[in-house]
């Protein structure tokens, strides 16, 4: 049950201030970790928060073309899941403390497990560039438990996929409409879009995926306000009716907000690049030994095997 559920529970927040306080409090624990010049910051400045989140979108479409290059091709489910996790992890963390790229396979990684999608590791790797593959297959199981852990072991994610079916047998079963297969394209391509969104932080999957269906209904200039409101129970009452409306307005308009293609590849670089210059001075500061797997060595891996399945 979704009511009762860690996702409910812990991670659907009560509106976008929350989640900007999150944030900040998050690159504010980790600015006090470091300690840096004003001659470093003139060279590699900090990263704003706007900055943090662009970079989060751009990612987060880069995670959806990854998982599409699988053989055979991820499904819906991993993805959401995967983005869940990905933005979970960098509500709770900066961007400058830990690797966005290598952080993002690693969530990917996991949802293929928890979503059940057979994939071994070698099979895993054959999405990822060929230069890449030593580093980020280390990294991904090595850091996977790290991982799950800033999760808070939250692992079950509820994605408005299933309910966007639901919805739809259900409306051609009690209240057929009109080119109902151009319906389901756009709400489709409206779920691709609230991924990038902070909406999935902010609202329940049921109505991101109704808003979805009523977006594709306007569309193709039909409606759903028959389904809606007399056949998902608001009947005659106005306060329910104002109520559905306003929340499916507010995730469209959340939505809305956010450029579907993000940054470019070349403003990610320039991100990442001040980005590992922090993690690096972090791992400094602590005395961390910054972990490299240039591939020239077998012993670059200890005990680390490729060929297992997931």
């Amino acid at each position: 049950m979704f009511s009762s559920s860690t996702h409910r529970q812990h991670w659907i927040f009560k509106n976008a201030e929350e989640l900007s306080r999150h944030r900040q409090e998050s690159q504010s624990a980790f600015l006090k970790t470091i300690d840096s010049t004003a001659k470093e910051q003139e060279r590699y400045p900090l990263l704003s928060i706007e900055e943090e989140s662009k970079l989060l979108q751009y990612f987060v479409i880069k995670l959806r073309d990854v998982a599409a290059a699988f053989q055979p091709a991820a499904p819906w489910a991993v993805v959401g899941t995967a983005t869940m996790y990905l933005k979970r992890f960098y509500l709770r963390a900066s961007a400058m403390e830990h690797p966005i790229k290598m952080i993002m396979y690693t969530c990917l990684y996991l949802a293929c497990k928890v979503e059940e999608f057979n994939l071994s590791v070698d099979q895993f790797l054959l999405a990822v560039p060929a230069e890449e593959k030593r580093d980020i297959g280390a990294f991904v199981l090595q850091n996977e438990l790290m991982v799950v852990s800033h999760l808070h072991f939250h692992l079950t994610i509820h994605n408005p996929y299933r309910p966007l079916e639901g919805f739809l047998v259900d409306i051609k079963t009690r209240c057929p409409v009109p080119k109902a297969n151009k319906i389901r394209k756009v709400a489709d391509q409206f779920l691709a879009h609230v991924l990038s969104s902070d909406a999935p932080l902010l609202y329940v999957p049921s109505q991101v995926a109704l808003c979805s269906l009523v977006l594709g209904a306007r569309t193709v200039k039909g409606s759903l306000d028959k389904y809606m409101f007399e056949i998902l129970g608001c009947g005659q009452d106005e306060a329910k009716i104002g109520a559905l409306k306003a929340s499916l307005q507010r995730i469209e308009t959340t939505v809305a907000t956010v450029e579907p293609n993000g940054i470019s590849k070349d403003a990610a670089i320039a991100l990442e690049e001040r980005c590992q210059y922090w993690i690096d001075k972090a791992m400094a500061s602590s005395g961390s030994r910054k972990r490299r797997y240039s591939g020239d060595s077998d012993d670059d891996l200890p005990g680390i095997d490729f060929s297992g399945a997931v």
